[in-house]
């Protein structure tokens, strides 16, 4: 911004010293300074108005705040904004002086979405004749939210009688006891349909999780040929 020559009018610009009784903008200045200093005055309430919008930090330089327009923001969809603020003087003669700068703007993620699924059969088999501790499957889920990842703990819905068990921190699936495809306790007989709860390691309460159905089917080892 360019300094006031002192040897020039600031009112008309003229090369008379300013408040000159000469300027012909004198009394123009005269007026606009007596409205200024009135709380009344539509000059004086338009000047308020804009100085309490914009803010006024420490020492009485006036402030621009940033703000979204409207819309929430999320860190899924853009994470980084890039913006351009351009600033102007008020000057009521002569030119407007601006000036730009470049503002980058890094939205921070906050754990409001659900774990996902990205590794998960909704069907697997395994011998009825498998030894007890077989892995029979994994599963695998991560953070919904991309600049979180919180851990991932894994458990089975209601797993009582059932004789598979899923290991909390790796999601891998083993027998617990020996398979029968006649087993009457089980209604289904050669099947099992698990229920697999993984939830989000983290300070939300309740924690996030998300489910998913796996069905395990017992193949008879005479049939399947094993």
């Amino acid at each position: 911004m360019q300094e006031a020559d002192p040897n020039r009018c600031a009112n008309c610009n003229g090369t008379h010293e300013a408040m000159d009784r000469s300027c012909p903008k004198r009394a123009d200045f005269i007026r606009m300074r007596q409205q200024s200093s009135n709380p009344k005055s539509p000059v004086r309430k338009a000047e308020k108005a804009e100085s309490s919008s914009s803010g006024v930090h420490a020492g009485g330089v006036p402030s621009a705040a940033v703000r979204s327009p409207g819309r929430s923001l999320d860190y899924e969809r853009k994470s980084l904004y890039q913006l351009r603020i351009l600033a102007k003087d008020r000057a009521i003669q002569g030119r407007v002086n601006t000036g730009t700068a470049a503002l980058l703007v890094k939205v921070k993620d906050v754990e409001d979405q659900l774990p996902e699924f990205i590794l998960v059969s909704s069907v697997t088999r395994i011998a009825e004749d498998a030894p007890v501790g077989t892995e029979v499957t994994a599963v695998k889920a991560i953070d919904g939210d991309r600049g979180v990842n919180n851990r991932i703990q894994y458990s089975i819905v209601e797993n009582d009688g059932s004789p598979f068990s899923i290991d909390r921190q790796t999601g891998a699936i083993v027998t617990t006891a020996k398979l029968d495809r006649e087993d009457t306790r089980n209604r289904m007989r050669a099947a099992y349909i698990l229920e697999i709860v993984a939830t989000e390691v983290c300070d939300v309460e309740p924690a996030p999780l998300v489910k998913t159905e796996l069905t395990i089917l017992i193949t008879d080892m005479v049939l399947s040929g094993w």
